[in-house]
């Protein structure tokens, strides 16, 4: 986490967008990360969730899934979150 900040920054100093990829812990609990950016008010988009909702539990279809995620990114965008 200390290194995130200047990590960014660098990434976009290059024009890049930087991916943030995090492994949550096993027990399922959050991880610094996650709750970094959730009590910093940006928007997380949690894949590995999205994938196992369409593909193991069936809980959402595909479109569904894409609809979700196009909220998110469009609400950043709206917000001009990071």
């Amino acid at each position: 986490m200390r290194r995130l900040a200047n990590a960014l920054e660098a990434a976009w100093a290059k024009g890049r967008t930087p991916l943030l990829v995090d492994a949550t812990d096993a027990d399922g609990s959050c991880s610094a990360l996650e709750s970094f950016y959730s009590y910093s008010g940006h928007q997380l988009l949690e894949m590995e969730k999205l994938v196992v909702q369409v593909g193991v539990t069936k809980e959402k279809t595909v479109e569904q899934a894409l609809a979700e995620a196009r909220e998110k990114l469009i609400l950043s965008m709206k917000r001009g979150y990071n």
